[in-house]
């Protein structure tokens, strides 16, 4: 065969290798994130699941396991197989995964699925095995491969080897606590695994129905009456948080909502040291607070201390504590606080905390102007911790150091949630609403004429809001993108794809107008937006930028009707001036 011969058919041979991968490469769209998955193998559940419905298999149980995660966790992935758990907490919850797969079939596939959404950098993947199977590679125990590296999950898929595992595990059970999450077929092989964990004191918290799948923590339970539950929990934080001596709350609740009152206080009150309620209305103390000790009442006959100030005025009663400011309209899960307190402490207690908050879209200025703000509400579920602008008081936790309120200046009901928000920018603090299920904080319905003014109106709300996520947080990631059609502003962010958790997206446009702001505020993406005109004019933010050093910025343009990154362009000022040349 002549040499042409030969590289004509390399190249097809290139050509039916390249075509054979696309035919059996599937997309999944999952919580605004794309993921490619190659699946050559259609008669497998897993694989021929995911090309069915175009979703992780067991996706449900995944986003429920994947919200308890902090931002940059680390995930030991045992039995990984083709990679369906690995690729959604690495792509989807943005966490390091150590993959654990001996199978050569199987480690071949979640390979190339790696290579496709350029996960190298977020998923390791080894061929030992920890469960004592002699196989392709070495074998040995998970104490040792893992040697001292911080784990915060275990997901365990063992077929029935799952107690050898974890027999293996002693020290990172000890020394991380980590959850576990595994697969036990059998009543036996799930008996195995908790004689395993219970002498760390692992309890089984959840199974997921119809599925021989459990979710396993370590206990915070008192075991004896010198513990205490808040004592065990900040126990397991020693060294995040600042010095912190106990966990309070506050609250303010109207006359005429005793019920709703009740059932908030009972679900709130075996979580946390003490309790600083405001009775707004009232005269006397309700019969069912009497005798509690962990409550301070305050009496405000007035009516004059409901909402901010009633939530907050606990604060000048104690020092160096976690202090959650909550609402008396909601029903508070068993692990509220635990999961709270635990965020706070991933963040080192420099953020106040939120289920409830804010997301400034787009600069203007009305803060109830259509397509100003995107609301993360109680019952919506957040599969990643998210910056927010402006967090709702009513739903907050933060550590009594980092915000002190002038408590001493009077009343305070006038603050409001921006006021607030506001407040906590001029201090560089941020704030972020915590990942979480749908209906984790369950509403109740609480007595109209009972209701306050809504806090969300109250205070400083209009005006030009000045607020940014790189105020607080200057190595934001930015986003610059250039429109060849102002009316195409909907498809090009539909393209635009951003890894990153808080995007700043700025948009070159031929003019800043109402019809486009209304366009970006159909967009399901939650990101902050801020739009440049081509006529040059530079806005205080964009000049702000372009003198910030640790902003992490990308660049985007149309290119034969698709969206592209634009390698040419270096930094914002050569954006700028290619935009406007």
């Amino acid at each position: 065969m002549s040499v042409h011969s030969k590289v004509k058919a390399t190249g097809q041979a290139v050509k039916a290798a390249a075509g054979q991968l696309a035919k059996n490469v599937t997309r999944v769209s999952a919580f605004q994130q794309d993921v490619s998955f190659y699946l050559p193998n259609p008669s497998d559940l897993v694989q021929k699941t995911i090309r069915t419905t175009k979703k992780f298999f067991e996706q449900d149980i995944l986003a429920e396991v994947g919200v308890l995660l902090p931002d940059d966790a680390m995930v030991v992935d045992i039995g990984a197989g083709i990679g369906n758990s690995s690729l959604f907490f690495a792509k989807v919850t943005g966490a390091k995964v150590l993959a654990f797969e001996p199978a050569q079939d199987a480690r071949e596939v979640l390979e190339t699925s790696i290579a496709l959404n350029n996960l190298e950098h977020q998923i390791e993947l080894s061929n030992a095995s920890v469960c004592g199977r002699e196989g392709a590679g070495s074998t040995g125990s998970l104490d040792d491969v893992l040697g001292t590296r911080f784990v915060d999950l275990i997901r365990i898929d063992a077929a029935g080897l799952e107690k050898v595992v974890l027999a293996g595990a002693a020290e990172v059970l000890e020394r991380c606590k980590p959850m576990l999450v595994a697969r036990a077929a059998t009543l036996e092989h799930l008996s195995a695994i908790e004689d395993v964990l219970r002498p760390y004191g692992y309890r089984k918290t959840r199974s997921f129905s119809e599925t021989p799948i459990f979710l396993f923590e370590h206990g915070l339970e008192p075991k004896s009456e010198e513990e205490t539950f808040t004592g065990n929990l900040l126990a397991t934080l020693d060294g995040k948080l600042p010095k912190t001596t106990g966990i309070y709350a506050g609250m303010s609740s109207a006359a005429g909502n005793e019920a709703v009152l009740r059932a908030a206080v009972m679900s709130l009150l075996p979580q946390v040291d003490g309790l600083f309620l405001t009775l707004s209305g009232y005269t006397e103390v309700p019969r069912f607070l009497a005798g509690l000790g962990q409550v301070t009442c305050q009496l405000d006959p007035d009516g004059t201390r409901d909402g901010i100030s009633g939530k907050l005025w606990g604060l000048g009663q104690i020092k160096d504590a976690v202090f959650l400011a909550c609402d008396d309209c909601f029903l508070y899960p068993q692990n509220y606080v635990q999961r709270m307190t635990q965020a706070l402490a991933n963040c080192a207690g420099k953020s106040v905390l939120c289920v409830e908050g804010a997301l400034i879209l787009q600069p203007m200025a009305d803060y109830h102007a259509k397509g100003a703000r995107s609301d993360f509400n109680a019952e919506a579920e957040l599969i990643r911790c998210r910056q927010v602008h402006v967090p709702r008081l009513g739903t907050c936790a933060f550590h009594s150091s980092l915000v002190e309120l002038p408590l001493d200046q009077g009343d305070m009901s006038d603050l409001g949630d921006l006021g607030f928000a506001k407040l906590a920018l001029d201090r560089q603090i941020a704030a972020h609403a915590v990942a979480r299920k749908a209906d984790w904080l369950l509403p109740l319905r609480v007595s109209q004429a009972a209701t306050g003014p809504d806090q969300a109106s109250c205070g400083h709300q209009n005006g030009e809001m000045p607020l940014s996520i790189l105020d607080t947080n200057p190595a934001s990631a930015v986003a610059c993108l250039a429109l060849e059609k102002d009316s195409n502003v909907l498809s090009a962010l539909k393209d635009l794809q951003l890894n990153s958790r808080d995007p700043i997206v700025l948009i070159m446009c031929d003019a800043v107008t109402d019809d486009l702001r209304a366009k970006i505020a159909q967009s399901s993406y939650n990101w902050e937006i801020h739009l440049v005109p081509r006529s040059g004019e530079v806005t205080p933010f964009v000049q702000k930028l372009s003198h910030c050093g640790t902003a992490d910025f990308t660049f985007w343009k149309v290119e034969k009707r698709r969206l592209v990154e634009d390698q040419a362009v270096k930094n914002l000022g050569d954006w700028l001036f290619q935009i406007s040349a």
